[in-house]
């Protein structure tokens, strides 16, 4: 039986997870192993393989699933370029340190999916600035479930048209939000801030005093 296109395509498509810092991967490769579509991670040569497989699949000897790529050394610009217009969504996994500062992890790659215009798989962040869900642009996974991220690139699988709204949705706000003016006044308006903390208060006089002075 030959493969018609759509089944082509289908096989064929794949989520793309960059990013190196506080990578929830284990989580997110475990999940694919039920999938019918591939992941790239895409881990600018920062990803510790060995570990990975070991909290992955059980063993640094064993295979990740063949739905699996892990791209470890650094790519050209134009190669990443390549590599978000050709995938299907944008997946970010994250883990949060209980003892370290919170910030805003897997804001670049959110702001680079939104950019490309793709739907995006976040674990739950407060410290990002964006509501995927409100914004229509991409769903919530709780940090560290399997079944979560399972169900979310499932049901962005399996309903490409709102997956296409959401990406599309996404540039959208990063044309309004993210842009070069919109940076530009929230950096002059910190600074103004900062300076303004710095100068000195005026003196106050006492109103009693303020009467003597007239």
């Amino acid at each position: 039986m030959t493969e018609s296109a759509a089944e082509q395509a289908a096989r064929e498509r794949f989520i793309l997870s960059p990013g190196k810092s506080y990578r929830d991967y284990p989580t997110l490769v475990k999940a694919f192993e039920n999938l019918d579509c591939g992941l790239t991670i895409c881990g600018a040569g920062q990803i510790d393989l060995k570990h990975l497989k070991q909290r992955a699949v059980g063993s640094e000897e064993a295979h990740l699933p063949s739905n699996v790529s892990i791209l470890q050394d650094m790519i050209d610009w134009r190669d990443f370029i390549r590599l978000y217009e050709k995938a299907y969504a944008v997946a970010i996994p994250v883990v949060e340190e209980k003892a370290r500062f919170k910030n805003a992890i897997g804001l670049t790659v959110l702001t680079e999916a939104m950019a490309m215009g793709k739907a995006i798989a976040m674990t739950r962040s407060d410290y990002v600035g964006v509501d995927l869900e409100r914004e229509g642009i991409g769903l919530w996974v709780e940090e560290g479930d399997v079944d979560g991220w399972q169900r979310a690139i499932a049901h962005l699988l399996e309903n490409p048209k709102e997956t296409r709204e959401m990406g599309r949705r996404a540039r959208l706000l990063a044309e309004q939000r993210f842009n070069l003016e919109q940076f530009s006044k929230k950096l002059a308006d910190s600074l103004w801030q900062a300076y303004n903390a710095q100068q000195p208060a005026s003196p106050t006089i006492p109103v009693r005093q303020r009467a003597l002075l007239r």
